[in-house]
């Protein structure tokens, strides 16, 4: 037996309605699924970027945010032992600072002694 298009598309009306409820259970189940995926991914997403980078500055996340944020001090809680330790955000961040200048001027100076090193043997030979 062969529907037309007509009475295929009144059959699936007829379906929709006999099975409403069951559909919509469904159709929830799914888009709450969907939701938690999209969502799920995009903070995934998110809080790699977040951490690559803190990675690439060297500044700890935490930092960063108070830094927009304008926090001056932010609270450090252990876990392990319950203390609570006030960290200075912009003395923190001057460090952090410092630490990165001085790993770039390392960083120079190496490669600076690689090409002098490099400069004195091509002269030699």
């Amino acid at each position: 037996m062969r529907f037309s298009l007509h009475e295929w598309r009144k059959q699936v009306t007829y379906f929709k309605r006999n099975n409403f409820k069951d559909l919509q259970k469904v159709r929830g189940i799914v888009n709450t699924i969907a939701f938690f995926i999209v969502w799920g991914y995009a903070g995934y997403f998110i809080a790699n970027r977040a951490d690559k980078s803190a990675k690439e500055t060297g500044i700890p996340h935490s930092l960063q945010v108070a830094q927009i944020i304008g926090n001056k001090y932010i609270t450090k809680w252990n876990l392990n032992t319950g203390e609570t330790e006030q960290i200075d955000v912009d003395q923190a961040l001057v460090e952090k600072e410092i630490e990165a200048r001085k790993q770039v001027l390392e960083q120079r100076r190496l490669r600076e002694e690689a090409r002098q090193a490099s400069l004195i043997t091509n002269t030699k030979s």
